[in-house]
This record gives C-alpha cells, structure tokens and sequence, in this order.
C-alpha cells in the first residue's frame, strides 16, 4: 500500500495508465489527459497497489481522502492488469483505501461505476458499497455507490 504515492513514481503510475486505458467501459484516454491525470494521482491522491516483483504495478486503487467534501473520500480508479485480473486484487486494494479514509476519521467513500461492468458491481456490492441516488447528479448515466463507515 502507498499512500499519497510517496515511493510510487509517475513514470509507473503512467505506464499503468496507459495500459489499462482500453479496458476501461469509456477509456481514460477520451475523458482526460493520461499524463496529466498520472501528475495529479502522483501529487493529491491516495494510492494503494498491487505490484510484481520488478515493480511494475498490476492492480491500483486510486482517490482522495484529503481536502474532502462532507468528510467523504472519493475513488477515482479502480484497476487491474488483464494478465491479473480474477486474484482478488481490486477488492484487496479497495479495503486498503476503506482502511486509510477510516483512519483519517471520515464518514465514508462514494465512487462511480458503469452499470454494464458486472464485475466491478458485484466488488463494489460485496464490499458494502450501496447505491446512491441524488436529485442532480453530475454524472447520470453512471451508478453512484457510497460506504458508510
């Protein structure tokens, strides 16, 4: 686990990003600029991952837990490698960055996921993460879930 991306570089983060950009329902690359979004991830984010033995990084859960809005954490990513995929990964590093937003004495984490990634769903549902409706939501076509601490 990494938090705020100390011993993590932006090099790795990158890579990573540029790897999994097409696996994602909509790929990173036509929401945000990869290099930018790894900057900002580097600087501001909550990190937690999965790597191999040579460093490379396999799975990440990325997001805010600092500077909230309501004392609620935010997840911005969630991915794994292909090759990875099926090893528990991404719900191993979702508990890490549970763990750490609880920590920090907030009152939960939301984040947003597509209603079509089945799998991403049932992590999110296992984990304890309910959906979420507001009356504006900012992005309608995408399931909100919140976990409540």
């Amino acid at each position: 686990m990494i938090e705020n991306s100390k011993k993590i570089t932006i090099e790795q983060i990158e890579k990573f990003l540029s790897i999994v950009d097409k696996y994602f329902p909509v790929p990173l690359s036509e929401k945000t600029n990869i290099p930018v979004y790894a900057r900002k991830l580097k600087d501001k984010a909550t990190i937690c991952v999965e790597e191999d033995e040579n460093g490379n990084i396999l799975s990440m859960c990325a997001g805010y837990t600092d500077n909230t809005i309501n004392a609620q954490a935010y997840i911005s990513l969630v991915a794994t490698l292909p090759e990875s995929q099926g090893r528990g990964y991404g719900k191993k590093l979702v508990k890490e960055f549970l763990d750490i937003a609880k920590k920090k004495s907030l009152d939960g984490v939301h984040v947003y996921a597509v209603e079509n990634n089945k799998p991403a769903m049932k992590m999110y549902e296992a984990l304890g993460f309910r959906r979420w409706y507001l009356k504006n939501e900012l992005r309608p076509k995408d399931v909100h879930l919140i976990y409540r601490f």
